[in-house]
């Protein structure tokens, strides 16, 4: 029996990255405070979404870390050397510092490819959910377990304690990803339910559109530094809210608009993920190096950087699936 696809979380994701690279170019600090609300939540819902039970074994942790560390350090070396190139470090001490952060304390100090923390926080989050899961019974229990965790995630984002490998961002991205895995329980019955009354469907995707406000008032974000706006409930349930929407109004372009180029390349890029993920920054730094030899640091600047990275992130995907084992390697589809 085949798998079900969602094609609408491939179509979320696209966004999420294509989100992700306009808040590392940077746009507008407005913009990019707005996508910073719910844009990394939104994978960690989306891994939750479509985890499928496993006991917690030896094989399972093999099989995660190879998954996500592989690629982790390839994407962490080539990042590297590209910053040695531009940096040029003068010392053996300025050299080993990116070094440190690689291996140690991945949300800061990363050279150039810092997005890549998400990578071994999703790891913690899936070994350490896959763990409860296996051994814990009660879903009470479970929920509460889960929510402590985050809240703990919380605590050590404000005050300022990071662990190493993205651990204190972890703790938080189990409880979105826990959301993710609660919501699909319900999320055909949402579907039915707004095909039966449409303005339900307007009401809920009003509730996105209030709620994503919501959490641009409730103060700066970023899951990569600790930082979780004034209130960190206010900052969970807008990120929630807004993902749940946002899935909502890509299964509406799966479902009537699959033929249009703009969703069919923004689902292989959420199919393709993981590289757009480990390589953007890198390409933003190339791009705009050039873009910036003939192009004023104005609007048009960042535009031309945007659409430029995307299509060259585009052309190394396609080559990456031409070669087997590198397709194997990312996951490429």
């Amino acid at each position: 029996m085949s798998k079900k696809r969602y094609e609408e979380v491939d179509l979320l994701k696209g966004i999420g990255i294509v989100l992700m690279i306009m808040g590392h170019i940077p746009f507008e600090k407005e913009i990019v405070r707005l996508i910073y609300v719910f844009h990394m939540p939104l994978f960690f819902i989306m891994s939750g979404f479509l985890y499928k039970k496993r006991f917690f074994s030896k094989t399972v942790i093999w099989k995660w870390a190879k998954r996500m560390i592989v690629p982790y350090f390839i994407f962490a070396v080539l990042g590297l050397s590209l910053w040695m190139l531009e940096i040029k470090p003068s010392s053996l001490f300025q050299a080993i510092q990116p070094i440190k952060s690689i291996i140690w304390i991945n949300t800061d100090g990363m050279p150039i490819n810092g997005a890549i923390w998400y990578l071994t926080a999703t790891l913690i989050v899936y070994l350490l959910y896959c763990f409860i899961d296996s051994y814990v019974i009660n879903p009470l229990i479970k929920t509460m377990l889960i929510a402590v965790l985050m809240v703990v995630g919380f605590l050590l984002g404000k005050m300022r304690i990071v662990l190493p490998m993205g651990g204190s961002t972890a703790m938080v991205g189990i409880g979105f990803f826990y959301s993710g895995l609660l919501f699909k329980k319900y999320y055909s019955l949402l579907l039915k339910k707004v095909n039966l009354n449409k303005f339900f469907g307007i009401g809920f995707i009003s509730c996105g559109l209030v709620m994503s406000f919501i959490g641009y008032c409730n103060g700066y974000v970023s899951m990569r530094t600790g930082n979780y706006g004034n209130n960190p409930a206010v900052f969970y349930l807008a990120a929630f809210i807004v993902t749940c929407v946002l899935l909502y109004v890509a299964s509406i372009f799966v479902n009537n608009l699959s033929d249009i180029f703009a969703v069919k390349w923004l689902k292989s890029v959420g199919r393709n993920s993981i590289v757009y993920l480990g390589m953007n920054e890198l390409i933003i730094n190339i791009v705009g190096s050039l873009a910036g030899k003939f192009i004023k640091l104005t609007y048009d600047y960042k535009l031309v950087t945007f659409i430029f990275s995307c299509l060259a992130l585009s052309c190394i995907v396609e080559i990456l699936k031409r070669v087997n084992c590198l397709k194997r390697l990312f996951f490429l589809s």
